[in-house]
């Protein structure tokens, strides 16, 4: 069967499909299936499909050819006019194969079947074009691809226009998306970090900008690291495109759709000042009371006529902050059109999910709901009926619901975890039944709150407020707080529980590593801020808890005192030594000599001064000395233990480093400043207690 072409006599060709036959005498003959009309009228290019008459073919084999490609292939040859691009740069090519033909292959494989680079070549027999070129070039071909794709794309656009004429930029949409990579750990300096992941994994990601016209016509792209924020990429996208900003003031003006993630002052100030309209979407439970208080006010709302939706909109002021010339953030009214809008079918869709946890008449129910900040929205939805539990849990889209289980099940799983608990951890008796009381109270809530397979425990551990956010973010302080609700598992006996807190930090590294080259300019370097959230990211208030270095040095001695009661040799040569070592080099950036001795030039003590300029930091804080030498003194120890030899500079810390800050009064915090008034951290004197060098 074949398309057959006839040329009529006005000029036009006529298509349609033909299939061929022998009749009774042997000979060749054609019957008509099929009028497919004129070829101007077609809208495509029919694609040749030529078989070399010399090949034979294996009649048992099944052989198939996507005809389907003509269509994309039409569309990237005569509407985007790539072949041509990549015509007019053959010349400077260093090499054989076609980039051409291996990105129309790549682009064949995403609309039809998508897959991995390796699945599009390994499917390149269905592709009705001729590939010569091996799975090695169309890897090569990347970087290529890669180096020419800001020209391809305004290539395409500029063709695409000659194609259909002028594209519709009233109206532009915008969104993010990104990729995950199935890696260890993330990039030092490239895309691929760890970010808020659309589809909740935790390995690196890579995010994505794209542009639309009013028709839905991609315009432009732009890759970001995968722990940029969405919010943060409308505006280099805008400029990427050549829209209507302060060095384009005689450009096209444009309003630019997205969705309430983009919904942020900077971006509307800036659509503000462009000259530019924005739609944003809300979210309600986020609003302002006012906003609130109007949105589900019934008055003024006009329902369509089938009773799907309602719609209401007001002129109103909207506050925004930007940033002066100053670096202060000032309140700014912005006038923008407030739109309410209620929707039957979404209004159906929610109570159908809330009819999976309360099904049916009876029992009680409850449930929470928390908008969180830089990730999708989470839930958690109960009903008890008949002593049987049933839980349902959401982030954004993806729906957990667990076994209902009986209050008798809880009961006796808990029983025998703590049955557990107590039998492998040391057992303390006194005569004090007052002190044995605390003793025992304090175990039990050190096992409530940390768990050998589960979450590590923050400032507030697993007990959290439910109607709002917790004190300090509820995250990870790392210049006393983790420290302390971790100290129990040493002399308590329970190591394991240590094991989710070391993974967690070790995940870091290359964050920790990009800290340090940023604040010492090393490579081989660990700096881990005192309070981080549970990516390892620095937040909070206190510039100096971001040089806080002690922090760094206080869990490296954490992890070698865990080997010191587990004796896991494993995990300190695999893991514990390596941090150590880079929290040590961080240190060793920052000591100058003097007068025959080392000393710390600058540095906090934790929280003194607050994130005041002038006394919150000095010069050889009784904190910093006293936790590099616990870590100079540790990593000799574990060079020992694995068979290594010391660095002789770790040596010389213990030699020449000032153990503490010596004044006329006793332990200085650093410089001249004496403790003036009490102070919740004892940082000036950590040699004594704990980490026990002096």
């Amino acid at each position: 069967m074949f398309v057959r072409k006839q040329k009529r006599k006005d000029g036009r060709v006529y298509l349609s499909v033909v299939q061929g036959y022998r009749d009774e005498n042997g000979k060749s003959k054609s019957r008509h299936v099929r009028s497919l009309g004129y070829l101007d009228e077609a809208g495509a290019a029919p694609i040749a499909v030529t078989l070399h008459p010399l090949k034979k073919i294996d009649k048992r084999a099944e052989s198939r050819v996507a005809m389907g490609a003509a269509v994309p292939s039409a569309y990237f040859h005569r509407d985007l006019g790539i072949a041509g691009f990549f015509e007019r740069k053959r010349t400077a090519r260093g090499f054989s194969y076609d980039p051409c033909r291996i990105l129309e292959l790549l682009c064949w494989n995403r609309i039809s079947d998508p897959g991995s680079k390796a699945a599009a070549f390994a499917a390149k027999s269905q592709f009705p074009r001729r590939c010569d070129f091996s799975l090695d070039d169309v890897y090569r071909s990347l970087d290529y691809l890669a180096d020419n794709a800001n020209a391809l794309v305004k290539h395409m656009n500029a063709s695409l226009e000659e194609a259909r004429g002028p594209r519709d930029r009233a109206r532009l949409y915008y969104d993010v998306t990104n990729y995950y990579f199935e890696i260890d750990g993330e990039d030092d300096d490239g895309l691929r970090r760890k970010g808020v992941s659309k589809e909740h994994r935790p390995e690196a990601i890579v995010q994505m900008g794209l542009l639309l016209d009013a028709d839905g016509v991609p315009l432009d792209y732009e890759l970001f690291p995968g722990n940029v924020n969405d919010m943060s990429t409308m505006l280099p996208m805008m400029r990427k495109a050549g829209l209507r900003d302060a060095s384009n003031p005689d450009g096209e003006r444009v309003v630019v759709v997205a969705d309430k993630g983009l919904n942020t002052s900077n971006n509307i100030a800036a659509c503000t000042l462009d000259g530019n309209g924005f739609v944003f979407s809300q979210s309600v439970r986020k609003a302002t009371k006012g906003l609130k208080a109007w949105v589900l006010d019934e008055a003024d709302y006009e329902e369509s006529g089938s009773g799907r939706f309602k719609v209401k909109s007001r002129i109103a002021d909207k506050a925004v902050y930007v940033t002066g010339e100053d670096g202060k953030k000032r309140k700014v009214m912005v006038p923008v059109k407030e739109v309410a809008f209620w929707s039957r079918d979404f209004f159906e869709r929610a109570r159908h999910e809330r009819a999976k946890v309360v099904d049916g008449p009876g029992g009680d129910f409850g449930g929470m709901y928390w908008e969180l900040p830089a990730d999708p929205p989470v839930w958690l939805s109960w009903r008890k009926k008949n002593g049987v539990v049933s839980l349902v849990t959401a982030r954004h889209v993806n729906i957990v619901v667990f076994k209902p289980c009986s209050f008798d099940v809880v009961a006796a799983e808990s029983r025998d975890r703590w049955t557990k608990f107590w039998a492998e951890g040391a057992r303390v008796k006194v005569p004090d039944a007052q002190i044995q009381r605390i003793f025992d109270y304090g175990m039990y809530r050190f096992g409530a709150m940390t768990d050998p397979d589960g979450v590590p425990a923050g400032l507030q551990g697993p007990w959290l407020e439910d109607d709002r956010l917790v004190p300090w973010n509820g995250d990870y302080h790392f210049n006393i707080n983790v420290q302390e609700c971790y100290s129990p598992a040493y002399r308590g006996g329970h190591f394991a529980h240590l094991k989710p807190l070391f993974k967690m930090v070790l995940s870091w590294r290359p964050r920790l590593r990009e800290n340090a080259r940023r604040f010492v300019g090393i490579e081989d370097g660990y700096t881990l801020p005192h309070s981080v959230d549970d990516r390892g990211v620095c937040i909070g208030g206190f510039w100096t808890g971001t040089i806080d270095h002690g922090s760094t040095a206080w869990v490296a001695a954490m992890m070698m005192r865990y080997y010191r009661y587990s004796r896991d040799l494993a995990f300190l040569r695999d893991s514990a030594y390596d941090f150590m070592k880079g929290a040590m080099n961080v240190y060793l950036a920052m000591m100058v000599e003097d007068g025959g001795r080392l000393a710390l030039p600058l540095g906090p003590s934790p929280e003194w001064g607050g994130s005041h300029a002038k006394g919150s930091v000095g010069r050889n804080p009784s904190f910093q000395l006293a936790a590099a030498h616990r870590l100079a003194r540790d990593l000799v120890e574990a060079a020992a233990a694995l068979g290594e030899k010391p660095d002789p500079r770790w040596l010389d810390v213990m030699k020449r480093l000032p153990r503490y800050n010596e004044g006329p009064f006793g332990f200085r915090l650093f410089g001249e400043q004496e403790l003036t008034e009490s102070h919740r951290h004892h940082s000036h004197m950590a040699g004594l207690y704990p980490f026990d060098t002096l």
